[in-house]
């Protein structure tokens, strides 16, 4: 079986280093401090989430807004969180001790795959978000443990509702106990939130940066020891070339790794890892191809060309010139917004890359370079 995974559900085996961050949630966790984790997109931290949630000790109820469609489907989703648990035997004894408030907007149905909570579409917005929110507290109370409450995709929560920053900001000021983790890849709009003055989180997070890539020599044992494991031998040339294209990428090591098992047989060489790439590029330019149409910022394939190009001084007038962009502004103003979609990465004043290494090889395939 190939031993490489991607995708949202973790899987111990494949997780590599992220030690600092795992710390520091769970120091973070320990002293009842709230934290915000912000990371691009595909950088691993739902597979950190997930890890602490599973492996901490800590009572903690994971909940993922991309999958929220309204309050009323929150307050059923930590109501499922809080049953699991608790491991109560009895829904209606949970609901009129944890929801009695609302028990008669509350039903429940039993299948396969365990109970299963809802409530009545009568019960409004606010009243659903404020019991929702009041089931950590009681949780604390009831295991008299600190109790941790993940909201990731946390960007998502203007589709929720409007309102659910506020509500969990008079949460935060009335009762203790818990500690909330919130993700997402909208960094822009993360810190609008919590570290902008004036904003409905501001000052009640700490942050977790997570935007660094894996570490070389972790990423190399992690890559010699799976293929190994799996019955596969390796040139080292070639897990350093793979090392390399990826650039430590989380998301990316994974993927092309899958792929490379894939292809290879007795023997993984460079040019395993070359066909692998190949085909993967293959399968995503379509998708590369939507996203820029998706986006349609005016002289967006301009400055994408111009960053997969690596020029060292992307702000020279020169440079600029080259590359048909009319002014810094304008290509200030376009970074700001790939940054934000977690797309692009800055390094430092001036320096800026392409996080998926596919799409920069797509780019520079695709749009050529002056």
């Amino acid at each position: 079986m190939n031993p490489f995974r991607f995708g949202k559900e973790y899987v111990p085996e494949c997780f590599i280093d992220r030690e600092r961050e795992y710390s520091d949630i769970l120091s973070g966790v320990q002293n009842g401090v709230n934290l915000v984790l912000i990371a691009p997109r595909r950088f691993g931290k739902t597979w950190l989430l997930q890890k602490f949630a599973q492996e901490s000790g800590f009572p903690t109820l994971y909940i993922d807004l991309f999958g929220i469609l309204s309050a009323r489907d929150f307050a059923t989703h930590m109501a499922q969180e809080a049953y699991r648990i608790l491991r109560e035997e009895n829904p209606v004894a949970f609901v009129m001790r944890f929801l009695k408030d609302i028990a008669q907007y509350v039903s429940f149905s039993i299948t396969a795959r365990g109970v299963s909570f809802s409530l009545h579409p009568t019960l409004p917005e606010e009243e659903c978000l404020q019991e929702a929110l009041r089931l950590p507290h009681a949780l604390h109370e009831t295991l008299k443990t600190q109790v941790a409450v993940i909201l990731d995709e946390f960007q998502e929560y203007e589709h929720l509702s409007p309102k659910l920053p506020g509500l969990i900001r008079s949460v935060f000021q009335r009762k203790g106990g818990t500690s909330y983790i919130f993700s997402g890849s909208r960094r822009h709009l993360l810190e609008r939130l919590f570290f902008t003055t004036g904003g409905p989180l501001y000052f009640s997070a700490k942050r977790v940066d997570m935007s660094n890539f894996l570490p070389r020599e972790a990423t190399l044992r992690y890559l010699e020891e799976r293929f190994r494991k799996s019955g596969k031998n390796t040139q080292e040339e070639a897990l350093l070339y793979l090392v390399d294209l990826t650039r430590g990428h989380p998301y990316y090591v994974q993927f092309l790794s899958y792929e490379v098992w894939n292809l290879g047989g007795q023997w993984i060489t460079k040019d395993t890892v070359d066909a692998a790439c190949e085909t993967l590029l293959c399968h995503e330019s379509y998708n590369y191809d939507v996203l820029i149409e998706a986006l349609g910022y005016k002289h967006l394939k301009k400055v994408l060309s111009l960053l997969a190009s690596k020029e060292k001084e992307i702000f020279n007038p020169q440079v600029l010139t080259r590359w048909g962009i009319s002014s810094p502004a304008l290509l200030q103003k376009t970074l700001a917004k790939l940054i934000d979609y977690g797309i692009v990465e800055k390094l430092h004043p001036g320096k800026y890359e392409l996080l998926d290494p596919l799409f920069a090889m797509y780019v520079e395939r695709r749009f050529g370079s002056r």
